[in-house]
C-alpha cells in the first residue's frame, strides 16, 4: 500500500473521530481536502512508516506547522494559520491525544506492506522499488524529450502552488498539460536533474487530479499517436 493511501485512511478515521466529538471544524473527505491537509497527512504517514511514535508525530507535526507560518489560536483556520492543538504532547485535550495514537497505530499496521513496497516483490520478476524506479527513469525520457521537441508543456519544482517546499524539501513534483489536462508525479529530491525541463519557481496550480486520473488523461494522450509504420513521421509539436 503506497503511503498516500495510507494517508487517506487516517485522514477518514480523524475525520470519524472529528464527527462523532462534534468537532466544530470537520475535515472534508480526502479527495475534497485541500491539498495542504493531504500533504500534512502524507508527512504525518512518513516520518510514522519511519518508526515515530504518536507523541513523536504530534511534535514534528507542530515543527511542520510552525516552519510553515502557522501559530496557536482557539480555532483551526487555514486562513489565518491558527490551530488550537499547536501546544506540547502533555497539553493537549484527550480526544487529540487519541487521535495521535489512532494514526501511528493505523500506520503501524499497515507499514510493513510500504516497507515491502521498498524491498518486496512487485511481480515475478522485479521488486517494486525497481519498478518505481524504472517509471521515473520512464517519465524523465518521455518529459525531456517533450520540452525538447515541444510537443507538452512539462516543468519542475520544488514547491507546490502554494509556495510550500514539496513534503519539506525531500521531494519535487514534475508535471504536463495534455490535452486532457494536467499530470503531475513526486520523486525524491534525488532525482531532480534526470529532468531536463523547464523549472519553475512554484508548480502551476494543482487542479485536483489523483492517480487515477492522470492515468486516463495520460491514456488519452497515448491514442493521439498512431500506429506505427516504417513510413511514420515523429509528431510534431502543436
Amino acid at each position: 500500500m503506497r503511503v498516500e493511501a495510507i494517508a487517506r485512511v487516517v485522514h477518514e478515521a480523524n475525520r470519524a473521530i472529528q464527527i462523532e466529538t462534534d468537532d466544530p471544524t470537520i475535515s472534508p473527505h480526502w479527495d475534497l481536502a485541500p491539498r495542504w491537509q493531504q500533504e500534512s497527512a502524507i508527512e504525518g504517514v512518513q516520518h510514522a512508516v519511519n518508526g515515530a511514535s504518536a507523541e513523536e508525530l504530534h511534535e514534528k507535526w507542530c515543527e511542520s506547522k510552525r516552519a510553515k507560518g502557522w501559530v496557536w489560536g482557539p480555532l483551526k483556520d487555514a486562513d489565518a494559520k491558527t490551530h488550537p492543538c499547536l501546544v506540547a504532547y502533555a497539553d493537549l485535550p484527550a480526544v487529540q491525544i487519541v487521535k495521535d495514537v489512532l494514526f501511528a497505530a493505523i500506520v503501524g499496521t499497515l507499514t510493513e506492506t510500504v516497507k515491502a513496497a521498498g524491498a518486496g516483490d512487485g511481480d515475478s520478476f522485479h521488486t517494486l522499488q525497481e519498478l518505481y524506479t524504472a517509471r521515473m527513469q520512464y517519465n524523465a525520457l518521455l518529459f525531456n524529450e517533450w520540452a525538447l521537441f515541444k510537443r507538452f508543456p512539462v516543468f519542475k519544482s520544488k514547491r507546490h502552488d502554494t509556495g510550500e517546499l514539496c513534503f519539506d524539501g525531500e521531494y519535487f513534483v514534475v508535471g504536463t498539460q495534455v490535452d486532457e489536462g494536467q499530470v503531475t508525479q513526486h520523486y525524491p529530491i534525488a532525482d531532480w536533474a534526470k529532468f531536463r525541463v523547464p523549472e519553475l519557481e512554484v508548480a502551476p496550480v494543482w487542479d485536483g487530479h489523483d492517480a487515477k486520473e492522470g492515468a486516463r488523461r495520460l491514456n488519452a494522450a497515448i491514442e493521439m499517436y498512431p500506429p506505427y509504420s516504417p513510413l511514420s513521421r515523429v509528431l510534431e509539436g502543436p
